[in-house]
């Protein structure tokens, strides 16, 4: 998350916010992974009082815990002058604050499970979709990409799928594996781009967006006969076998980050014209030049005092295997050092195990690593304390 990242450099380090935080509020951080329904309860919050949600959210509350006021990003001093504000709202009218916040509260609670009509379903589901599909770069209409991967494999799945959806079906995954949401370097999807043509990514790799799009792939090279599809479900696994397994659990840790150990956004990824030609051989660097650099694909690394813009490598047709493993084993960015959230989450390890029986199931991994998995999964459920 860049803009989480900025807050806590420029807002939560500064030494008068601080304090005017711990003089005034508790502070109080929400781990979403360990309390989803808590998470959700104030996403949900947060969307209804400010009309949207996102991260870094903030949400304030009473002492009793009933919520009153949300906002996401706010650089300084913005944010130190909202804080004033609040507390001097607080400080004048907290009996108005809570009896409006208890009044508009809505307890948490679990949702019914409801009988679905599939028929109907598959109606809304195709009715819905014609709506927002972007049929030009796949994936769905607006100005950021997500792969979206739940809408993706229920369109695969989807019981005579007119001909329009499988359009946008093969156009959304030829896009999100040949343009920049995939690392062509070392593998793995990003979890989003920040424009619609998927050209320029955050650079965050999660657990679970390799097992559901690896999963898709998989399924799609089948559906469609297509060994590129294959090939990119592959390489998929293959960076989470390379690059999150955790040996000591059996398990697969949760994330890589788009920051680097300097907390520089992209880079770790993204090359600039000075390294690429110390890296590659001049007729490499020319193709390399060709290819990409006269492309309107330039990342600004944001904070870099070079006013220098670096490029996130496109795959090239001539010398392509060369150039990936040059750069892939570069001594400027080595995949190692690229900082991972060690965090093992049993849900997203579930995905995993599904997108490796898809894997076993076409013969493309051997069926003792998803077992592998699967007994590194029970075990480890087993040891989980559930706390009341």
């Amino acid at each position: 998350c860049h803009w989480c990242h900025v807050m806590q450099k420029n807002n939560y380090h500064d030494t008068k916010t601080a304090e005017y935080l711990n003089q005034h509020f508790i502070s109080v951080k929400i781990d979403r992974e360990l309390t989803p329904d808590l998470d959700r309860y104030l996403i949900d919050f947060a969307q209804k009082a400010a009309g949207h949600a996102g991260w870094p959210q903030h949400v304030f509350l009473t002492p009793e815990g009933y919520p009153f006021y949300a906002f996401t990003y706010k650089p300084n001093p913005d944010f130190l002058l909202t804080l004033n504000k609040i507390q001097n709202f607080w400080k004048h009218s907290a009996n108005k604050v809570i009896a409006t916040a208890k009044a508009s509260a809505q307890p948490i609670k679990s949702q019914p499970v409801e009988t679905i009509n599939k028929t109907k379903f598959y109606q809304a589901f195709k009715q819905q979709l014609t709506l927002r599909m972007d049929t030009l770069s796949g994936g769905l209409k607006g100005a950021n990409k997500f792969p979206n991967a739940s809408i993706l494999k229920t369109a695969l799945l989807l019981p005579n799928s007119d001909e329009e959806i499988s359009e946008w079906l093969i156009t959304s995954l030829n896009q999100m594996q040949s343009q920049h949401l995939f690392d062509h370097i070392y593998g793995g999807f990003y979890r989003y781009t920040i424009d619609p043509a998927w050209q320029t990514p955050h650079f965050e790799k999660m657990l679970y967006t390799q097992a559901q799009l690896a999963e898709i792939y998989y399924i799609a090279s089948q559906q469609y006969q297509r060994q590129d599809y294959l090939n990119t479900a592959n390489a998929t696994l293959a960076y989470v076998e390379q690059q999150l397994y955790h040996p000591a659990s059996g398990l697969y840790q949760s994330s890589q980050s788009a920051v680097d150990k300097n907390q520089i956004e992209a880079a770790d990824y993204a090359w600039t014209q000075a390294q690429l030609k110390q890296q590659l051989n001049p007729q490499e660097f020319k193709q390399v030049a060709e290819e990409w650099l006269s492309q309107p694909t330039e990342y600004q690394i944001p904070d870099k005092k070079e006013t220098e813009s670096a490029w996130h490598p496109l795959p090239t047709q001539r010398y392509w295997q060369t150039i990936q493993h040059k750069l892939a084993n570069s001594k400027f960015k080595p995949a190692t050092a690229i900082p991972t959230d060690t965090k093992s989450i049993l849900g997203w390890n579930g995905l995993l195990l599904s997108a490796f029986a898809k894997a076993v199931e076409l013969k493309q991994r051997p069926a003792n690593v998803a077992e592998k998995l699967a007994i590194s999964l029970i075990d480890n459920l087993n040891k989980t304390v559930v706390l009341n």
